[in-house]
């Protein structure tokens, strides 16, 4: 091994730090609270310099009201907050690389974090997340599992919020302050864990969405009447065509989903004039749906489902027992410790889809050629073991690298 160190304490005997170093093609460890603390002062600076751009960049895209109305500052604030919550928690960082011969990237970190810092995970009562994976059968070019946080996210967007209420006219901005209030009361009767399931094609847009709730029926009855709120009717968001089935003794409340985008922009302030852009309302048609887009709702066994999209047919499948593809089992299995994330990305299916459902409205003169063949998945996994923090991504590298190669050299212009 080859040590880097500003301290004289190493000799012939060798180094402590690369006792039990993982082996690998290439295996790093960095004494990360070391080294925070040496360049403590540089990283202050960079974060601050960050901040800084973070927010002209919004300025100069959307004007210095425009930035103030998204919340650039509670933005970069949050983000420069996790960063240096993240440095001043871990003690210690492995990164280990491997290379197949196949062409395979293998990346895996482990990082050690501080008893009771705010990454310390070793007592916290967090279940793995690898159990909804068994409701996203079929094929599903993208797959998210993750934990959400309401209150992290109000925290990071909530300026964003303030911002469009202050957009509305006087006399309805009380209602929607209101309004958003009640969606993030709505939201607590849901734990952190979710799952999402989603993909694109000729025939539209499909999502399955899964959530462990605290109280499900609940959540069901109170997020029904969000929906419906005339506040969503005013931004051009409308829930129609209200009806319910069962599927397997569990009931299923059926709706669809429509927006007026020529409303919902002009409510945004994102156009002014009222105007859509050329092909924008037709694009959008097709990706709802002429009558709107399938909008169902269940809860059963401590879990709220929730499809967009498609037809009947999602629901029945997420409702069904079972287990997760081979392609999900796969990247699960790769997952050392808790699971407490994980993404799964087919480049080819999903640009596949993207292109069929938005290629048709886009610049008439170019044609993107897809080549056919099997998945070529990025798998990113987020784990915990007591007080260690684990990453993993994994990349058939080389064959990816072909596709988009292929995709550059037979795409053309019309």
């Amino acid at each position: 091994y080859a040590a880097l160190t500003a301290s004289p304490e190493i000799g012939e005997g060798g180094c402590a730090l690369a006792d039990g170093l993982l082996a690998g093609d290439l295996s790093i460890r960095v004494d990360a609270k070391k080294l925070v603390g040496i360049y403590r002062e540089q990283i202050d600076g960079a974060l601050q310099m960050f901040d800084q751009g973070f927010q002209q960049g919004l300025e100069q895209a959307y004007g210095e009201q425009g930035a103030e109305r998204m919340g650039a500052t509670s933005m970069s604030t949050a983000m420069t907050d996790s960063v240096r919550t993240a440095l001043d928690s871990i003690e210690t960082m492995d990164c280990v690389v491997n290379y197949g011969e196949s062409g395979r990237l293998d990346l895996d970190i482990a990082m050690q974090v501080a008893a009771g810092s705010p990454l310390d995970d070793a007592d916290a009562a967090k279940t793995d997340l690898t159990a909804l994976a068994t409701h996203l059968h079929g094929d599903f070019p993208c797959v998210l599992l993750f934990r959400f946080d309401m209150k992290g996210y109000m925290d990071m967007f909530g300026g964003v919020m303030d911002g469009v209420v202050q957009d509305l006219p006087e006399e309805k901005r009380a209602g929607f302050k209101a309004y958003l209030d009640r969606s993030v009361a709505v939201m607590d009767h849901l734990e952190d864990g979710w799952a999402l399931g989603l993909d694109m094609s000729a025939k539209g847009f499909r999502a399955v969405m899964i959530a462990r709730a605290k109280d499900g029926q609940t959540y069901i009855e109170e997020y029904r009447e969000l929906i419906a709120s005339p506040e969503l009717v005013d931004m051009g968001m409308s829930f129609g065509n209200a009806s319910e089935r069962t599927v397997s003794g569990t009931q299923v409340h059926s709706g669809s989903f429509q927006i007026d985008f020529v409303k919902y922009m002009s409510v945004l302030g994102m156009d002014e004039s009222g105007a859509a852009p050329p092909g924008f309302v037709e694009a959008m048609t097709h990706f709802f749906g002429k009558n709107g887009m399938l909008f169902e709702l269940a809860t059963k066994d401590g879990l709220v489902y929730t499809t967009i999209g498609g037809d009947i047919s999602l629901m029945d499948e997420a409702l069904a027992d079972g287990k997760p593809p081979l392609h999900l089992e796969t990247a699960l299995a790769r997952v050392p410790g808790r699971c407490d994330f994980l993404l799964y990305l087919d480049f080819r299916g999903f640009l596949k889809g993207v292109w069929e459902l938005v290629g048709q409205f886009g610049d008439e003169s170019f044609e993107l050629s897809v080549p056919d063949g099997p998945p070529l998945p990025l798998t990113m996994t987020g784990a915990s073991e007591g007080r260690v923090q684990r990453l993993g991504v994994s990349l058939e590298l080389t064959q990816v690298a072909e596709f988009f190669k292929s995709i550059q050299k037979n795409s053309k212009r019309r």
